[in-house]
């Protein structure tokens, strides 16, 4: 895979879950897990009917390099945008070489 393809710089975040042993209190935030240089390709779009008007949901396909320990519970933040990893799916030669993620946009409310 040549270099050039990964032009776009994401962040891997996995969910850290924590708890505050004097409150009881529980957090959840979003840890950084890699920074990577991938390729992130739009693959569709969909809009729907939402109760208060329309919205839509891109699907996009972020490829990176092997790496070891991705999840589909981590999300893909690129820019501005956030997508859930749907899948984590390894090339079908060596499955060592890079790894699909087909992933389907946040939408944050």
């Amino acid at each position: 895979m040549r270099a050039g393809r990964f032009r776009h710089r994401v962040v891997i975040k996995s969910l850290s879950v924590t708890k505050n042993d004097t409150t009881g209190e529980v957090t959840e935030d979003w840890t950084d897990f890699a920074r990577v240089r991938a390729a992130v390709e739009p693959m569709s779009g969909k809009e729907f009917a939402a109760a208060d008007g329309s919205a839509s949901k891109a699907i996009v396909r972020v490829i990176i390099r092997y790496r070891a320990g991705i999840l589909p519970s981590m999300q893909v933040f690129h820019g501005e945008q956030i997508y859930k990893i749907e899948a984590v799916l390894p090339d079908q030669r060596s499955g060592r070489e890079f790894i699909t993620l087909p992933c389907s946009e946040v939408v944050r409310g």
